[in-house]
């Protein structure tokens, strides 16, 4: 049946279960990163990290907002020389001590995500047939939330003119927060380490590590790794996630649409985050609902033929996004790189 020829009658006679509102989606692959698909889209992502991670509403004053700017520091914190001097620190009335920083500003772009719902005769918006557009709008919200949380891992050119700038654009390649996977350490002593280096200012005193996120490959491999030096694996309440979740050093380790992409030796990474503090990474939006998703009626979507003449035309719903990926410190973010990504059973 052709989708235009749909409607709640047709799919009521396919179907009983249709009388239910709203269409289930299917699982998702692993993100593909640069690749044009993901090694293996089989193991469908159960995506934990998009539901943790903090969205933060920018209201402009009802005008759109193209760019955003964050001030840091220039240089790491400087400390006075204050405390147990051989001299020590005699008081002298009316002595101060001169402070100051040098300061430097960041900005990014907001990215605007969009797809465009077809509202065809069969299923207008209201009653009886409303049903049909709310599920297929719904569909692609989650369309939508799905590509960014692919898209926050995903490897893009440090372009803020072309994509929504991903956490590798917060991190040097070959930098202390960019940690290459060894076959000596494996993946539990880098996992040591990139949470040892996330170390952002936070409030000025120090924010340590909130989540590990990494492929549910990954995942596996960690849990291969410690079974298999006879170290009991670590589940724990998580209150980030509302639900039992494996720790390591007392870190959660969730599963995010870490990219996976296929090739002859196919590798993913593993990233350690700070969440929470001044210093959390978050995803900003502006307007909408409380992920930033909005609904607008089109009045008219005109369809073209090969030769460029119009040759349909219809009404539609534009759902669609604003979004900008905020790190307020580079140090909020570390990344585990070349982590084999096949079965860590029989290739070790």
């Amino acid at each position: 049946m052709p989708f235009r020829a749909i409607s709640r009658r047709s799919l009521e006679l396919l179907n009983q279960n249709y009388r239910a509102p709203g269409v289930a989606p299917g699982p998702m692959p692993p993100a593909a990163g640069d690749a044009a698909a993901a090694d293996d889209p089989t193991f469908a992502v159960n995506d934990e990290f998009i539901r943790i991670l903090p969205f933060m509403r920018a209201e402009p004053d009802d005008q759109p907002m193209r760019r955003g700017f964050q001030v840091r520091s220039a240089d790491p914190l400087t400390e006075p020389s204050f405390g147990p001097l051989p001299g020590g620190n005699p008081w002298v009335a009316g002595q101060a001590t001169p402070f100051g920083q040098e300061l430097s500003l960041s900005g990014a772009q907001f990215k605007k995500y969009e797809l465009v719902v077809r509202v065809d005769d069969l299923m207008p918006g209201g009653a009886p047939d409303h049903d049909l557009l709310d599920a297929e709008c719904r569909l692609a919200e989650i369309g939508i939330i799905r590509r960014l949380s692919a898209d926050i891992f995903g490897p893009n050119a440090i372009d803020d003119n072309a994509e929504l700038l991903s956490l590798d654009f917060y991190i040097a390649p070959g930098g202390p927060q960019d940690v290459a996977y060894s076959a000596t350490a494996k993946l539990m002593g880098g996992l040591a380490e990139i949470l040892a280096r996330c170390a952002p200012g936070g409030d000025g005193l120090g924010e340590g590590a909130t989540v590990l996120v990494m492929s549910a490959r990954a995942r596996w491999r960690l849990l291969a790794e410690m079974e298999g030096r006879a170290i009991t694996p670590q589940f724990a309440y998580c209150p980030l996630t509302r639900k039992v979740q494996l720790h390591y050093h007392g870190t959660p380790v969730v599963i995010g649409r870490v990219p996976e992409p296929a090739g002859a030796a196919p590798t993913t990474a593993a990233f350690a985050l700070t969440l929470s503090g001044e210093s959390a990474i978050r995803m900003v939006f502006t307007g909408g609902d409380d992920w930033g998703l909005h609904r607008r009626a089109l009045p008219a979507v005109v369809t073209t033929d090969s030769a460029g003449e119009a040759d349909g035309v219809s009404r539609a719903v534009s759902v669609y996004g604003n979004y900008m990926l905020l790190v307020p410190d580079n140090n909020a973010v570390a990344r585990l790189s070349g982590i084999p990504s096949a079965d860590p059973i029989r290739v070790p």
